[in-house]
Order: structure tokens, then sequence, then C-alpha cells
């Protein structure tokens, strides 16, 4: 179960997603300074820009990948075998929830119902 917003599948998971917050506002304050160019270029692709990652971080970050985690449950964690069995390697191999449990599937327990 996700609390808290975006990304917060885990306890990084919001700090991940307040620095996503800092930098898009960064980003879109930056593009929308684009607008005060004398060239229609410059002005049209920063607001084009400012336009982008303001969608990106309100539509996508916040309603498009939370509502896509919840759907797939635990196939958020499915990996192509090499890059699986170099998680295995190097100790990344499963997502732990506030307990510890891991699902029997390899996956983070909280998705084992799904």
């Amino acid at each position: 179960v996700m609390t808290g917003g975006c990304y917060a599948v885990t306890p990084a998971g919001r700090t991940v997603a307040a620095a996503a917050r800092r930098t898009s506002r960064t980003a879109i304050a930056v593009f929308s300074a684009f607008a005060l160019a004398d060239s229609i270029t410059i002005k049209s692709i920063g607001v084009g820009m400012a336009i982008a990652v303001f969608i990106d971080a309100t539509i996508v970050r916040v309603l498009l990948v939370p509502a896509t985690m919840r759907l797939m449950g635990r196939w958020n964690w499915w990996a192509p075998g090499p890059l699986g069995r170099l998680a295995d390697r190097l100790g990344f191999s499963h997502v732990k929830n506030e307990s510890g449990a891991v699902s029997p599937e390899g996956g983070p327990a909280r998705y084992a119902h799904t």
C-alpha cells in the first residue's frame, strides 16, 4: 500500500518524492524565465519545456505512476534475467516492508496479495 504520495513505496520514497518536487519547481522556474528572451524560438522552447515539466510533475508523478504501480503489483519489481542475477549478487534482490518480511515470490510482502 502506498502512503504519503508518489513513489512512497519505501521509507526513502518520501525523500525521493520531495527531491523530485523541488527539482520540478526549479526546472519550471528556469524554463519560464526563457519566456523573457528576445527570440521567439527561445520563448517557445522555454514555455513548452515549462509546461512539459509541469505536466510530468503533476499528472504523471502524482496520478499515473502510483496508479500503474498499484495495478501492476509485484510485477513492478520484475527484472530481466541478467539484471536480476546481478542484483542477487550485489544483495539488492528483495524489497522489504516495514516489518522486514519478504513474500515467497521474491517480491515485497505488501504486494503478495495481488
